[in-house]
């Protein structure tokens, strides 16, 4: 993934498969899972919440646990950082995150 478009007020949620050099996804048992999103700044813009579904091996679900609606227009840059039990910390590659405005406004007829 290279960017993700976002318009400000939906929800921010991704879904994201770490795997080894072969293709394989691998555990995340015991590891630590962090991401943030930041301007070109590294300004923060919003810390991320990362859960590991059960019985779904390399996989991290990535969501924001409140609006998008006061987040700014423009481009933004996210990545998502594995801290192993072994101390040994691993990163994704960093992805754009575009916020455009919105243009229908929920409850509006104006």
């Amino acid at each position: 993934m290279s960017q993700l478009l976002l318009k400000q007020g939906v929800s921010f949620q991704i879904s994201c498969v770490f795997r080894d050099a072969r293709g394989v996804p691998v555990s995340l048992t015991g590891c630590a899972i962090e991401a943030q999103i930041r301007d070109s700044q590294a300004n923060l813009l919003a810390t991320l919440n990362c859960v590991q579904p059960v019985g779904v091996p390399g996989c991290v679900n990535v969501f924001f646990n409140g609006s998008t609606q006061g987040w700014e227009p423009g481009r933004y840059f996210c990545d998502v950082v594995i801290v192993r039990a072994d101390g040994v910390i691993q990163a994704s590659d960093t992805f754009g995150v575009i916020v455009c405005p919105s243009i229908t406004r929920l409850g509006s007829t104006s």
